[in-house]
């Protein structure tokens, strides 16, 4: 019985080692196949466009007279109010570019990247 003690142990870590790898891996519904189209952009009608156009126009100003109250309060320098404004400038640039579709993630970085003056 003690011989056959160290098989057992031997047998079973055998098991532990390609058994979790097998139940670990990822399955074909986790991922898109290899070689597989990545998804079509989005594409919005003009009627929705301009919709979502007001909406940002409405949240940009917003957000201008907020920075802005801040700094006429004193929570915020101007310089600082500046980049700020600055800043939002910018990103309600590139959503007017891109149609009014946000991008998220890697897209957004690899597209500012792309972009940047330094190229």
């Amino acid at each position: 019985m003690h011989k056959s003690l160290p098989a057992r142990f031997a047998v079973l870590l055998l098991v532990v080692f390609l058994a979790v790898p097998a139940v670990m891996a990822e399955s074909p519904e986790d991922g898109p196949e290899i070689g597989a189209k990545p998804p079509e952009k989005p594409q919005l009608t003009n009627e929705q466009v301009q919709e979502i156009k007001q909406i940002y126009e409405q949240i940009y100003e917003l957000k201008k007279q907020l920075i802005e109250k801040y700094q006429s309060f004193g929570i915020l320098e101007k310089d600082k109010a500046e980049r700020i404004i600055d800043q939002m400038e910018k990103r309600h640039e590139r959503l007017k570019k891109n149609n009014y579709i946000p991008m998220h993630g890697k897209k957004l970085r690899k597209r500012n990247k792309s972009n940047s003056p330094d190229d």
